[in-house]
């Protein structure tokens, strides 16, 4: 099973004044592990971070590695997810616990830039 899904959270909110909707964990820590959060967006995205999330969380759980910011790992045949420590105004990402934000980059994006 997940972790998100017996251990650890995974919600979906809206802030006020933000396009998308952001997606998180709670929880992690127990594991040793980095929350993650992602800005989506919208609502319809819940399961693609859920699993994206799962699956990251299960790899360093099983694995033994670790993430910190700046670290960018393949999350799709031709996708990435950087990760960044949260901005000052994403204050709502603030807790007691590590938060990863991932930024998910499509290799097209790579590719044009």
């Amino acid at each position: 099973m997940p972790l998100t899904a017996l251990y650890c959270g995974f919600v979906k909110y809206d802030v006020e004044g933000l396009d998308g909707t952001w997606m998180r964990t709670y929880g992690a820590a127990v594991f040793g592990l980095p929350d993650f959060a992602a800005l989506a967006q919208g609502h319809h995205e819940g399961e693609r971070y859920s699993e994206l999330f799962d699956n990251v969380l299960s790899y360093l759980r099983e694995s033994g590695a670790r993430m910190v910011a700046g670290h960018t790992m393949q999350v799709g045949e031709a996708s990435y997810m950087r990760l960044r420590e949260p901005l000052p105004h994403e204050y709502f990402l603030d807790g007691p616990d590590q938060v990863l934000v991932a930024e998910i980059i499509e290799e097209s994006e790579i590719n044009h830039a």
